[in-house]
């Protein structure tokens, strides 16, 4: 009995001490895993955020809309800053250099485009235009932490660097058709009417199928536009309208119960010209 009372006694001191230190090492390790695993998620939602504000200006500038807004502005071969006046998001209703949205700033916002005269020239009416590219690039500044991202998109521009249209996709021809002109392919010609009337411009977006969910065509390029001329998206009696964008996109609605529909969206912009 004696002996039985004397091992069961308790711990001794040093074992004391030795169980504290093991403990506080493992709260230790636990507070910063902790901070680990709060960084690691914070990093996530700020990469989330920032891909989400990144590909809508992508978007907006690809789908011909946000290069329209730099129609008329003159853009040399350096960098120099330029404005999205058209850019809606997250309650923003233009883009620009030293911007704040939801935590991101833009460090800067530019573009320049190259005015070489070797470059493939086309003559519309009395202009010869360039056949470039623009580029815009954007220092995007998030928790101390900035990104650079860039954009290139073809344009039709004066050698002063006066930009006179833009589309990522068309090639001289069809640019040239967009302006209602005849393309004369052997002389490398676009030949158009001296003076033409713009007579507004519109858009229109249509999807297919029909959505099963009972909603409407996604909206990420905005709502259909009516002209200003008509009130309706069309062009006024003795003009004619020309596609001059388009863009293709698809989203996923609710069918039923493990039921995903794809909807196919398009979104046209039009421009309307009255020529003699």
């Amino acid at each position: 009995m004696r002996k039985l009372l004397n091992s069961s006694s308790g711990f001794s001191l040093v074992e004391i001490m030795v169980a504290a230190g093991l403990i506080g090492i493992v709260a230790l390790g636990s507070v910063n895993l902790s901070g680990q695993l709060s960084n690691v998620k914070k990093r996530g939602e700020n990469f989330i955020e920032r891909n989400d504000f990144t590909g809508a200006l992508s978007r907006y500038i690809y789908s011909g809309k946000g290069c329209s807004d730099l129609v008329g502005t003159t853009v040399g071969g350096s960098l120099s800053d330029i404005v999205f006046s058209n850019w809606s998001y997250l309650g923003s209703s233009s883009l620009e250099t030293g911007q704040k949205i939801e935590g991101m700033e833009v460090v800067s916002l530019q573009a320049r485009q190259d005015l070489s005269s070797t470059l493939p020239k086309i003559k519309v009416g009395a202009d010869e235009l360039l056949k470039t590219t623009l580029e815009v690039q954007m220092v995007l500044k998030q928790d101390k932490r900035e990104t650079s991202h860039f954009y290139t998109v073809p344009v039709l521009s004066k050698p002063s660097g006066e930009i006179i249209t833009c589309n990522e996709s068309k090639d001289v021809a069809e640019i040239c058709n967009a302006l209602l002109g005849t393309y004369d392919a052997t002389n490398n010609r676009c030949n158009v009417a001296d003076s033409c009337l713009l007579k507004g411009t519109y858009k229109t977006l249509t999807c297919s199928p029909v959505p099963a969910d009972g909603s409407s065509c996604s909206a990420d390029y905005g709502l259909e536009e009516n002209n200003p001329f008509t009130g309706a998206v069309s062009c006024p009696t003795g003009s004619s309208a020309s596609q001059t964008g388009i863009v293709t996109w698809n989203h996923s609605v609710s069918c039923g119960k493990k039921c995903t529909q794809t909807i196919t969206n398009v979104a046209r912009w039009f421009t309307c010209l009255e020529c003699p």
